[in-house]
């Protein structure tokens, strides 16, 4: 039983951690777009 409930808790981590890893990438990704899109805006202005 032991050995089951740390597998169990152990593939949860994981999930939790591929959603958090997930989520940075979005932020990275929408941040670096503002930047790109500030960037131009200003070129353009």
């Amino acid at each position: 039983m032991n050995c089951c409930q740390n597998n169990s808790s152990s593939n949860e981590v994981v999930e939790e951690k591929k959603r958090l890893s997930w989520k940075t990438i979005i932020l990275i990704i929408i941040i670096l777009g503002l930047f790109i899109f500030g960037s131009i805006g200003g070129v353009i202005n």
